[in-house]
């Protein structure tokens, strides 16, 4: 007669809230020196071998690659590079930002990044 209801517990989080504590992950990723900003990160070709390089030549094992719109060259460089990442700044969310040693992260998505979270 008086059988279980099924509820709903999950809760969602204020836009405000999130974009907050995105801010406060790359805030505390900048202050120890974990953001990388690159020149570009356009590849002829899908290359592991040479996103291996780069980061290798900065010194990072578990990377967080940004890209200012979804790139699929870069993707397909980063997907077999264990921990690596590789998002557009329309992905870019909290969780991945702190699991992730450092970013890596082009010019125009910095200029993408501070438009959107501005």
């Amino acid at each position: 007669m008086f059988g279980p209801t099924p509820r709903k517990y999950g809760y969602s989080m204020p836009k405000k809230v999130r974009r907050l504590a995105l801010l406060s992950a790359l805030s505390a990723r900048a202050q120890g020196d974990a953001i990388f900003v690159v020149d570009s990160l356009e590849l002829p070709e899908p290359s592991t071998k040479a996103m291996a390089a780069l980061f290798s030549a900065i010194g990072v094992e578990k990377p967080l690659v940004v890209t200012a719109t979804r790139d699929e060259i870069v993707e397909k460089s980063t997907r077999n590079i264990p921990n690596a990442l590789a998002l557009g700044v329309a992905g870019l969310n909290v969780y991945d930002v702190v699991n992730h040693q450092a970013l890596v992260i082009a010019r125009e998505a910095v200029a993408k990044a501070e438009e959107a979270l501005a």
